[in-house]
């Protein structure tokens, strides 16, 4: 939980009108959420609630905006992490606009990518990429030198790369020569 939970760090500085992918890595990121204004969608009704929990409780400045929405885009639910995939979210994405798209990957190498096992999530992210003015990885070490069975996108496909203080020298060295930019989070 540690290792993921660093890459929190960041994101107080980072919002705007953003997406927030299913899974463990996101769900820590909105913790990371307490010091900004902006709307929220989700392909998850696990973190909407979360979401709407850390709004009531843990971050009692939000409760008093007015100015933060959050919208489930519906779709195939995956019951083993409760996300939306498919047709009928691929089409309520194809109508938006993210400043910032947050994505997290099952695995990466530097010969194939960022991978998933899953086609529909794979497909729904690739799509975040596309609507996303700046898109942001997010992937702890222990995510690094191994593959799935399906391309999310290549290292060059997105701008930031978000990672723990554990990730391998050579590889955050590898990302920046593509020109993404990483920002490593500290040790807690």
């Amino acid at each position: 939980m540690k290792k993921k939970a660093s890459i929190n760090y960041f994101f107080p500085t980072l919002l705007f009108i953003i997406f927030i992918f299913a899974g463990l890595t996101s769900f820590l990121q909105l913790f990371g959420f307490c010091a900004a204004h902006f709307d929220v969608l989700a392909d998850s009704l696990a973190l909407a609630i979360v979401f709407c929990l850390v709004y009531m409780f843990a971050c009692v400045e939000l409760a008093k905006a007015a100015d933060i929405h959050s919208i489930i885009i519906g779709g195939e639910l995956r019951t083993n992490i409760y996300s939306c995939v498919g047709y009928l979210a691929e089409q309520v994405l194809g109508n938006l606009f993210f400043d910032k798209g947050f994505i997290s990957a099952n695995h990466f190498t530097v010969e194939r990518g960022f991978s998933t096992p899953t086609l529909g999530e794979a497909e729904l992210k690739r799509k975040i990429l596309t609507i996303s003015k700046e898109k942001i990885m997010l992937l702890d070490y222990t995510k690094f030198g191994d593959d799935s069975m399906v391309l999310i996108a290549r290292p060059e496909d997105v701008d930031v790369l978000i990672t723990d203080w554990h990730a391998p020298d050579e590889l955050v060295a590898g990302f920046g020569d593509k020109g993404v930019k990483t920002i490593m989070a500290p040790q807690v």
